[in-house]
C-alpha cells in the first residue's frame, strides 16, 4: 500500500537487505504478509519508507493475524 493510502496491511519485515535476491533495489525490504486462518501468506518486496513499526509483541501480532482478528474477545 501506498504511505497516502487510508488501508493498511499487517506484515514481518523478513529481510532487510534482500541479497539472496541478487540485484534488488536499494532502499527495499521482503516483508511477509500472513493470510488469516492459515499459515500461508504472501511475500512482498516494498520501499523501506512504507513500513510503519508497530509495538506489540511479534508472537501476538502472528496469533491476531492468523486467527482473523478474533483473539481475546471473551
Amino acid at each position: 500500500m501506498a504511505p497516502d493510502s487510508e488501508v493498511r496491511k499487517v506484515g514481518f519485515v523478513t529481510d532487510e537487505t534482500l541479497k539472496e535476491l541478487g540485484n534488488a533495489p536499494e532502499g527495499y525490504v521482503m516483508v511477509y504478509v500472513p493470510l488469516a486462518l492459515t499459515i500461508m501468506g504472501d511475500m512482498y518486496v516494498v520501499p523501506q519508507s512504507y513500513v510503519e513499526p508497530l509495538s506489540g509483541k511479534t508472537g501476538d501480532i502472528m496469533k491476531y493475524l492468523i486467527a482473523g482478528g478474533v483473539v481475546g474477545q471473551g
